[in-house]
């Protein structure tokens, strides 16, 4: 459960009012228009709620230290990226200090969501599949998958050129075909 704005920024120490460049209101609007997506990103990510809320915490806080109002377009897809970048941080930091490697490690259960895909039973094993070809499908992947997002956002979080994730996501298709079409068509060996 993700706790409100309120309880998290000062148990971090940290008084929003004093150092935000943002307005405590805006940041308040952004987390909870953005945490729960944020969240289940980085969960798909890290398999930990744990992790998952602490890169969260600390996604938004980047959020408020490098905010600038009307400098953002799209404001989902930049929170994105930022938790990226986060994980990306933290997983270095933890693999420089010889602690757990995020190499094979599978992804946590999709999240449960009215507008789910009928390939939803096949999730994490096309995740895998996928991460097993080249990590950045799997990710375009779950972008895609448990964000809903588009090509276009998907490349602002990404920094990968919109050309580029269109690419990608043709390769995401076409392993998604070969491997699990049959399967997806209902004549696979699958449930």
């Amino acid at each position: 459960m993700l706790i409100a704005i309120d309880n998290v920024f000062p148990s971090l120490g940290i008084d929003c009012r004093r150092f935000s460049p943002m307005e405590t209101d805006a940041l308040q609007d952004l987390y909870f228009r953005y945490a729960k997506k944020i969240h289940r990103y980085l969960n798909s990510l890290t398999r930990s709620e744990e992790w998952a809320f602490d890169l969260m915490q600390e996604t938004f806080l980047a959020a408020d230290r490098y905010y600038k109002e009307g400098k953002v377009e799209n404001v989902e897809a930049w929170l994105i990226g930022i938790a990226r970048n986060q994980f990306k941080k933290a997983a270095m930091s933890e693999n420089r200090r010889g602690e757990q490697s995020l190499e094979g490690v599978e992804p946590a259960a999709a999240p449960e969501a009215e507008d789910r895909p009928d390939f939803s039973a096949l999730r994490d094993r096309i995740v895998e599949r996928l991460r097993q070809v080249k990590p950045v499908l799997a990710e375009i992947f779950i972008l895609r998958l448990d964000l809903n997002l588009t090509h276009a956002q998907i490349a602002e979080s990404t920094d990968l050129p919109l050309i580029t994730v269109r690419r990608h996501f043709e390769k995401v298709r076409a392993i998604i075909e070969q491997d699990f079409g049959e399967e997806l068509r209902g004549g696979g060996h699958g449930e």
